[in-house]
């Protein structure tokens, strides 16, 4: 009843749904209720005559908005904005081309991640349905430096390439990350440092679990996670990892044993405080 609320207040005509992902189980107790939650956006724009910009990539939301009004975007040649990634680069930053009505403009961000993809998509969708320029919205996505502890890069002053996606943490989010991670091309030393996946209910312990083993499955040799429900499983850790209550904790670590010349993923649910770390990387 969240957004049902916040549409009662604001009653929007258009509406935006990034994803439907597995986080916040524990208020909403299954991915079917963050799909019905979510969904309260929807039914208000219905019920109002409005519009959407929907991810056609995205089967559930599809799905969710039959017999909408709506503006398309996507990987499809279907979508209303198409957009493709870039061929790899050396650069950890999110680069893609529009394949229609800017003869295959090439838009490089600041984001890290491919998995933004969808986002800056929403972006130049909305940014053309209100007539904002096509020149204007691409300079717009390149210009923006993320500052939120969201995607974001930052060259430290201990030689270190570092990830900060630390602002939160759900399974989806947390996948998308370590597979981004391991197709970052350098030299560096990959480290993962990572927090719990907080407000995951009864589903929590099997997450993390899954976690763990991903963790395996990647290239990181040194590995540093935090908090009470992946200290819960320390016997199930991969060969070498290290596990701390809090970030602390962590922070003690970091102080007496520093990390130097690395590529180093950031990344936890807010609640554990993984942005205090970012001093001592």
């Amino acid at each position: 009843g969240d957004i049902a609320e916040l549409t009662a207040i604001a009653r929007p005509d258009y509406g935006l749904i990034t994803n439907i992902g597995r986080a916040h189980l524990q208020g909403f107790g299954s991915l079917e209720g963050v799909r019905r939650t979510k969904g309260e956006l929807y039914d208000h724009v219905r019920a109002a005559g409005g519009a959407l910009f929907l991810h056609t990539d995205d089967d559930t939301l599809v799905a969710m908005a039959e017999g909408m009004d709506y503006v398309s975007y996507g990987t499809s040649p279907a979508a209303t904005v198409q957009g493709r990634l870039s061929p790899q680069q050396d650069s950890p930053y999110l680069s893609f081309d529009l394949v229609d009505g800017m003869n295959g403009k090439r838009v490089t961000t600041r984001l890290v991640g491919d998995y933004n993809l969808p986002n800056a998509l929403a972006a130049v969708a909305a940014g053309r349905f209100f007539d904002v320029p096509d020149e204007a919205i691409v300079g717009a996505l390149a210009s923006y430096k993320p500052g939120n502890n969201r995607s974001q890069w930052m060259e430290t002053e201990r030689g270190n390439s570092l990830i900060v996606d630390a602002y939160n943490a759900n399974p989806v989010s947390m996948r998308a990350a370590l597979d981004n991670f391991d197709t970052i091309r350098t030299d560096k030393t990959p480290v993962l440092i990572l927090g719990d996946m907080n407000e995951l209910g009864a589903e929590s312990a099997a997450e993390h679990a899954a976690l763990l083993r991903r963790i395996r499955e990647g290239r990181s040799n040194r590995v540093l996670l935090c908090g009470p429900c992946l200290m819960a499983m320390e016997q199930d850790f991969p060969e070498g990892a290290m596990g701390f209550a809090d970030h602390v904790a962590l922070a003690h670590y970091l102080e007496e044993h520093p990390i130097h010349d690395s590529l180093i993923l950031l990344k936890g649910s807010h609640g554990i405080h993984l942005e205090n770390i970012i001093p001592l990387c």
